[in-house]
């Protein structure tokens, strides 16, 4: 198996099989669908399942709210020696496998991305990333994520030695770009300025929406997770990413010691 397609997927049913839709219609064929759920109430596993299709799988899961577990799970059962990542409400042009893994093959490397087309209420509204290079590494991800989880391919075991998407609390809505992070140590990420993907921009649905962290406290566990996964695997950056990693925890403190001190005020009371 060459690669597989994690979808995962909650309470999206007719959107989810469009998804399959795209993925069955790639031009690289050697591939499986792994649709993982999260613990739908409504058809989606029907109208999946009703597919006739044999290298489309349904995997079953409990409702977790969080976007890493069903992904992990289908990590844990993909046999392909290549990775996917596509969201249920997004879409895939027909040859965008076969043109990452051209790149990537060409390029050496061990995970490829691209651009996308951002779609709100359905229309195009521009491209998501305008990355400047043809690789991203881990200085570009310290700054910002220039991934759209729906366009990463990533080699299985690159995959493996990463951990998958780390679930806790913390890293909720940062969990593609913190295992961005940690794959950028072990390979570049080739970038393909190519919109490959229609991306489906709605703040309504995002996990986002429902966050109550700020962008300081993201960053922070961002970065204090990143530090906690290179000394776990066995990880030795140079002493330049060390250091770059502890003044961007450092900074990120001290936005947050200052944020608190403007909200209790100069007595100590909010």
């Amino acid at each position: 198996m060459r690669v597989s397609v994690i979808i995962p997927t909650w309470n999206r049913a007719a959107a989810v099989v469009a998804a399959v839709g795209d993925v069955l219609g790639q031009t690289e064929s050697d591939l499986e669908v792994l649709v993982c759920d999260d613990g739908s109430t409504d058809e989606s596993r029907e109208r999946v399942q009703a597919i006739t299709e044999p290298r489309l799988f349904w995997i079953d899961g409990p409702r977790s709210g969080c976007p890493a577990a069903p992904r992990n799970r289908g990590i844990r059962m993909a046999r392909g020696e290549w990775i996917a990542f596509l969201d249920s409400d997004d879409r895939w042009l027909p040859s965008k496998l076969a043109r990452q893994l051209e790149v990537a093959n060409a390029a050496g490397v061990g995970a490829v991305s691209s651009n996308a087309t951002r779609l709100r209420d359905g229309k195009p509204s521009g491209t998501v990333v305008d990355h400047p290079r043809p690789l991203i590494r881990t200085a570009d991800l310290l700054s910002w994520n220039p991934v759209v989880c729906s366009s990463m391919v990533v080699r299985a075991d690159v995959l493996a030695r990463c951990g998958g998407f780390p679930e806790d609390r913390a890293h909720l809505a940062i969990e593609d770009h913190a295992l961005w992070l940690r794959v950028a140590a072990l390979t570049d990420i080739a970038y393909i300025p190519e919109s490959l993907v229609l991306y489906a921009d709605d703040p309504a649905t995002s996990v986002r929406s429902r966050l109550s962290t700020s962008a300081d406290e993201q960053r922070l566990a961002l970065y204090e997770g990143y530090r906690q996964w290179w000394r776990e695997a066995g990880q030795r950056p140079s002493l330049r990413h060390r250091l770059l990693v502890a003044a961007r925890c450092f900074r990120s403190r001290r936005r947050l010691r200052s944020a608190s001190r403007r909200a209790t005020g100069p007595g100590g009371a909010p």
